[in-house]
């Protein structure tokens, strides 16, 4: 199977079934669960280690990723009328110089070009493209996510 195609597989959630949202972290206190701990719903950051270590079993080569002061801006929409967040997503590199966004939780997937304050997206789902602006941006090796679940864990 292409590598393009198991991305797809792993953005329509095809290879683990986890939602977005806050309760049950609120519930158990936990906002840093390992992959066999979330019962149905997490965070984003939790969420996108998840998604990491599934795309790194399926060869996807994946870098985990943190934006602080993040928006996305499709295409046509004015970049006022989105509001800045935290978010953490992957990237893949599926080959020699292709990236390729794989970002679930905020429904864009799509080619990467890197560009000083942005990422540009081409959301191969919308035929739009998209731009990633953020303040910080920190690509996290292996240790560093595990350093940061363990900050979020109880």
């Amino acid at each position: 199977m292409n590598p393009f195609s198991i991305a797809d597989f792993l953005y329509d959630k095809m290879f683990y079934e986890i939602g977005y949202g806050f309760d049950e972290c609120l519930r158990t206190g936990n906002f840093g669960p390992y992959l066999h701990e979330i019962i149905q719903k997490t965070t984003c950051f939790p969420h996108a280690a998840a998604v990491y270590l599934i795309a790194k079993a399926a060869g996807l080569k994946p870098t985990l990723y943190s934006a602080c002061g993040m928006k996305d801006v499709a295409e046509g929409i004015p970049a006022e009328s989105v509001a800045r967040m935290d978010h953490s997503f992957i990237i893949c590199h599926l080959r020699k110089n292709v990236k390729w966004l794989v970002d679930p939780l905020m429904g864009l997937k799509g080619r990467v070009h890197f560009n000083e304050g942005h990422i540009e997206v081409f959301d191969t789902y919308e035929r739009k493209l998209h731009t990633r602006h953020y303040d910080t941006l920190t690509a996290l090796d292996e240790k560093s996510i595990v350093d940061k679940l363990e900050e979020l864990h109880i």
